[in-house]
């Protein structure tokens, strides 16, 4: 890598747009320059635009958003570089927000390549990440590695050369950037430490599972059988007991339905009653019935009848419309027939005359192109011409002004050649003068040292006289805090602070712990109280759910009864729809039936609903379907719902009280368990504590003995921080004269310092003088030509002039060699203007008699095309005339469609006239013949006419309701009596079964003694079986911990050994030994830098495991000396030395051309 040019534009105080090119003399010839400058000035800047371009950070840690020049709203830093890949330029810009002085920071990074056939640059990358990526790739560097091989680290080796082995450490690592063996040492011991801590902690699970023992679980196992026994011989006791029970509910369930089913009897009277008079409309429209087909086909023939008249009126009031615009259409297309053919004449006469003067137009139209073509060329030629014969002047112009303007310079510079000189000599001038300064500089600082240094001796003494004084004031006050913290103690404790707290401390204690165990005694009281009433609560919540269970049965045996009879219902109706839709769907095929032809599907010959249609009712029935369904659902649901509650109930029940069958205990039985556990825990206070005070855990006096405690305790307290205050107190003040007294002593020690520099200041101002004398006689040597002496008033504006001599003079020399080689320029180029000037003449005359020829031909042609057709224009007569011709017959071709369409209507609607009239006497016969056959037939049933007939009939929905509405109250009476029946052979059978069992009320007393056992039992069951469990759940978590305890040990032992290689806390040992490698390469690498600079040393590395060097005088017979023994130079080599080895270690693979280093001689100084 090779960096070509920098430019920076307002970075710090580099104000001005600069460009730096390391490829043009004088910085491309030189191998090595220096950047000097004052502090301040900009150097370390120019390192920090080339990491910005690159790399967008700053060497120094800085910040990048400070790096802009203050007050200013831009930013720049570009720097152009050359790598094996190509020509780069990396670019960052940092501007404000719309260019004001108060807006956000903007950044914006830029990567171009440099196109070598184009030779200009193109961009590759513009966001960030790409930008630095393609830095990387193109240079082989990024950040880091470029920070260690380009920009050399000379100082921090310098100062590692002189560092201790504490230090010498750091600054290597910080240096090399080897951090990551330090992170790896601590990670390897931190990591051995995390894994034995996790085995520790297995092994603590392991200890705390507490295992029964072998004795302990064969006791709970002999007692788990026992138990088992008795509960299964109780559990037959209960079943028997059960069964009676449930008789007995039978019979008083068989009650109250009896009672029930003989309400719903008389409620079914009323409703049959309420039912009569529809019932009978219903039974004479079933005895019309039968006409319905008939009377529904008459009405179809009248139906049809009606929209046949309506359509022969229609059509009489159209077809005469039609004709009379058929006429007025044959009319109008004769004359646009006519019209079309005089268009087409006319064009085919015209069309040669429009060709011939289309032709002269063209012609016309590229003379006249080409006059103003020639026109513009004439002009231009013009213009060119008059600009050389201004030029041609102001040239002339120009040389006898440069001529006039060099002669008198000449004569400037002949008369003030003396300031020549002066180039060379106020350099030196500039040194004496420097000199000069700085020993002044010297002389106030020291003048100002000698001021402050009797000041501060003035304030030292004052000083002195204070601390004395408080010094005495603290004495006194710790004497007096020392007497009152010895008549706050007893006479019955030992006087010392540190007794005398302890002691207070026990007292305390010993109260907090009676006070503790009076607290938890109280809150298990109160636990012990609450769990008595939670047990009371779940009990009753029992009572209250088996009362509602026996409800919720009562209803779903009610339900299940509606359920049965609605699915019947839902069956009629299936079977109603069913039948409808048979007949809906064999409706087409019935009227394609022939009278004769036997029938595909019966094989009858005669077809009687052929002629006679049955109108199905498929919707009615759908409705009806859909209804019933609808109700199912309902009840369905219901039923539904009553299942659920029931099974939710049982559930709670179980979850409660436990279950008898699945052999489960419930949450009261639990709950006993709690309650035996903390009379236990209640019972273990009374051996820790007075007989007293733990009967008062039943009554508020324990909450009053709590609140004694608590104002004893705080009293207690109270006394103990006092006595720690003041001891605190007495502490602080002996502090406070120990202190006082160690400030005089250093007050003391500064006085005497401060009086011995004060006479080595005044030594030094004696020195100072006279070397500013000697000084002032070197630099009037130099004056004396110039006619100047040198004073310290007039020193400032002496200066000034001779400079203001020195460029004046300079000026004016450059000035006039640049008029004699600008008049030799101009002289030249105004032989060349002249010849210019004949040359174009000459071609603007042939240009002006070639605008007159063309001019004169044009003229011609327009004369031809007036004769023939004037000013009109032709294309647009002929397209005028071809447009008439297009729309004539487009309106002709209108015109015949519109005809054809009235000619085909008539037609059609004439032949539908007749059609219709056919029609209509068909139908007037037809609805004779069933009328007559109609009437004929309701005759026989005693039925005056059809209108009286119709008034009989029913919709077939009505019909539908009311044959429903029978048929349900027909079943409701068939189900009543039949539940009826079953009720009575029910309490008939259970009548001498009940007669057999005790009483109800001793049954029950005796089925509930039984169930409480049992459920006891169960409990204490529930509970072995639990510790057995827990125990077995125990073996195999101890089973599973013991394996991954001997995989944790593995673990552990590959981590030690690591640890013991390279782990420590503070990553020490494995940075020490990579450090040492690292060394000794980087030793190696720098001693062949060193002896290019200077064969004379060489770097020298023990082989112990130190990071100390030495350095070999190959001069002085190979002397080995510490590198604390270098001289200034010495060490500026043997530092760059090793930075020049630092940049090969970090820029590996990458070729490095350009190298730089910030304060590099910053060691020589010394």
């Amino acid at each position: 890598m090779k960096i070509l040019n920098l430019t920076l534009h307002n970075l710090n105080s580099l104000r001005i747009r600069q460009k730096i090119d390391f490829t043009e003399a004088p910085l491309g010839d030189s191998g090595l320059f220096a950047i000097t400058g004052d502090t301040g000035s900009g150097k370390t800047t120019i390192l920090d635009a080339l990491t910005l371009a690159l790399y967008g950070r700053i060497h120094r840690n800085k910040d990048v958003s400070e790096v802009m020049t203050y007050g200013e709203v831009e930013s720049l830093a570009e720097v152009e570089f050359e790598s094996h890949s190509g020509t780069y330029r990396a670019s960052w810009k940092m501007y404000r927000a719309h260019k004001k002085a108060d807006g956000n920071l903007i950044t914006k990074r830029y990567l171009y390549k440099l196109d070598e056939k184009s030779g200009k640059f193109i961009s590759v990358a513009e966001k960030i990440r790409e930008v630095d990526e393609g830095v990387e790739s193109a240079s082989g560097l990024d950040y880091d590695r470029f920070c260690r091989s380009v920009l050399l680290s000379q100082g921090d080796f310098a100062a590692f050369l002189r560092a201790g082995e504490r230090e010498r450490s750091d600054l290597l690592e910080r240096i090399t950037g080897r951090e990551v063996y330090t992170r790896l040492s601590k990670a390897a011991f931190e990591r051995n430490k995390m894994e034995h801590e996790t085995l520790e902690n297995l092994e603590s699970q392991l200890r705390g599972l507490n295992m029964l023992t072998t004795d302990e679980v064969e006791t709970f196992q002999k007692q788990q059988k026992q138990q088992k026994e008795l509960s299964l011989k109780l559990k037959k006791k209960l079943e028997g007991l059960r069964t009676q029970k449930q008789r007995y509910q039978q019979w008083f369930d068989l009650e109250v339905k009896l009672k029930e089913r003989q309400e719903a009897m008389e409620e079914w009277k009323l409703k049959k009653q309420d039912a009569r008079p529809d019932f009978e409309k219903l039974a004479r429209y079933n005895q019309v019935r039968p006409f319905q087909p008939l009377l529904s086909k008459l009405d179809h023939q009248m139906e049809l009848a009606a929209e046949v008249k309506a359509d022969l009126a229609d059509l009489a009031e159209r077809i005469p419309s039609i004709k009379k615009n058929k006429e007025a259409t044959e009319g109008n297309f004769l004359e646009r027939q006519q019209q079309s053919k005089d268009y087409k004449s006319e064009l085919t006469k015209k069309q040669p005359l429009f060709d011939q003067v289309i032709e002269l137009d063209n012609n016309i139209a590229n003379i006249t192109r080409s006059l103003t073509e020639q026109n513009e060329i004439q002009k231009e030629k013009k213009a060119e011409l008059d600009a050389l014969q201004s030029r041609k002047e102001v040239v002339k112009t120009e040389v006898s002004a440069l001529r006039t303007s060099g002669k008198g310079l000449e004569a400037w510079l002949e008369k003030n050649a003396v300031n020549k000189a002066l180039e060379t000599d106020l350099t030196k001038i500039e040194l004496h003068r420097a000199a000069l300064r700085n020993i002044y500089k010297e002389r106030m600082e020291i003048e100002k040292s000698t001021a402050a240094l009797s000041e501060q001796l003035k304030k030292l003494s004052a000083r002195e006289k204070s601390i004395n004084k408080g010094k005495q004031k603290a004495a006194r006050d710790f004497e007096k805090l020392l007497e009152q913290f010895e008549t706050s103690t007893s006479q019955k404790v030992i006087k010392t602070r540190e007794d005398l707290i302890d002691h207070q401390r026990q007292t305390i204690e010993g109260l907090q712990k009676l006070e503790s165990d009076l607290l938890q005694l109280a809150q298990l009281n109160d636990q012990y109280e609450q769990m008595l009433e939670e047990m009371a609560h779940w009990e009753a919540e029992v009572e209250n759910l088996r009362n509602e269970e026996l409800d919720v049965s009562k209803q779903l045996m009610s339900s299940s009864e509606s359920l049965e009879a609605i699915d019947k219902r839902l069956e009629f109706k299936q079977q109603i729809f069913d039948q409808q839709q048979l007949i809906a769907n064999y409706e087409k095929d019935r009227t394609e039936l022939k009278e004769g032809e036997p029938c595909p599907l019966c094989f009858s010959e005669t077809h009687p609903f052929r002629e006679e249609k049955i109108k199905p009712f498929v919707d009615e029935a759908r409705t009806e379907l859909v209804s019933v369904k609808q109700q199912r659902e309902i009840i369905y649901d219901h039923h539904k719902k009553l299942i659920n509650r029931h099974n939710d109930i049982a559930a709670k029940i179980e979850q409660l009280a436990g279950s008898q069958i699945k052999d489960t205990g419930g949450q009261i039985s639990r709950q006993l368990e709690k309650i035996e556990s903390y009379e236990e825990k209640m019972s273990a206070f009374a051996s820790s504590m007075d007989a007293d005070l733990f009967a008062m855990s039943r009554s508020g006096l324990l909450s009053r003995k709590l609140n004694e405690l608590k104002v004893e305790v705080k009293r207690e307290k109270k006394t103990l921080q006092d006595l720690q205050n003041k001891a605190k107190k007495l502490t602080e003040q002996e502090a406070v004269v120990k202190e006082l007294e160690e400030q005089l002593q250093q007050i003391i020690i500064t006085i005497n310092s401060t009086q011995q520099q004060l006479d080595h200041d005044s030594d030094q101002l004696q020195k100072l003088d006279n070397r500013y004398s000697e000084a002032t006689g070197e630099i009037n040597e130099l004056l004396k030509k110039y006619g100047e002496v040198f004073e310290t008033e007039t020193a400032a504006k002496m200066f000034k002039s001779l400079e203001d001599r020195k460029n004046e003079f300079s000026k004016k020399h450059n000035k006039f060699q640049e008029i004699r080689e600008n008049t030799k320029v101009l002289e030249s180029k105004l032989l060349e203007i002249q010849a210019q000037v004949e040359t174009d003449s000459k071609r603007y005359q042939a240009i002006v008699e070639k605008f007159e020829k063309i001019t004169q031909d044009l003229q011609k042609e327009k004369s031809k095309r007036l004769e023939l057709f004037g000013e009109n224009d032709p294309i647009a007569v002929r397209k005028e005339l071809e447009g008439n011709l297009e729309n004539s017959l487009a309106e002709l071709e209108v015109l015949q469609k519109a005809l054809q369409g009235l000619e085909v209507e008539l037609d059609t609607r004439q032949n539908l006239q007749k059609e219709k009239v056919k029609a209509e006497k068909q139908l007037e016969k037809k609805i004779k013949s069933s009328r007559e056959d109609l009437s004929e037939k309701i005759k026989a049933k005693e039925i005056d006419s059809i209108d009286s007939l119709r008034g009989q009939m029913l919709e077939e929905s009505e019909a539908t309701i009311l044959e429903d509405r029978k048929k349900k109250l027909d079943e409701e009476e068939t189900a009543l009596k039949q539940t009826l029946k079953d009720i009575d052979n029910d309490m008939t059978a259970l009548r001498p079964v009940i007669a057999k069992f005790p009483d109800f009320e001793a049954l029950s007393e005796e089925h509930n003694s039984l169930e409480a056992e049992f459920s006891e039992i169960e409990r204490d069951l529930g509970a072995l079986d639990e510790k057995i469990r827990e125990h077995q759940s125990r073996k195999e978590q101890a089973r599973d911990l013991i394996k991954t305890i001997d995989k944790q040990k593995v673990t552990c032992i590959r981590w030690a050994r690591l640890n013991e290689l390279i782990g420590q806390a503070d990553g020490k040992k494995f940075r020490i030994f990579a450090q040492g490698l690292t060394l000794k390469k980087l030793v190696s690498l720098a001693n062949i830098h060193l002896r290019n600079l200077n064969d004379r040393y060489y770097i020298y590395k023990p082989d112990d495991q130190s990071l100390s060097l030495e350095i070999i005088d190959t001069f002085q017979a190979d002397n080995r000396r510490s590198m604390l023994t270098l001289s200034g130079g010495e060490s500026f080599l043997v530092s760059l030395a090793l930075a020049l080895g630092l940049s090969d270690l970090a820029g590996s693979k990458a070729q490095i051309r350009s190298l730089f280093i910030d304060e590099g001689f910053g060691s020589l100084d010394e």
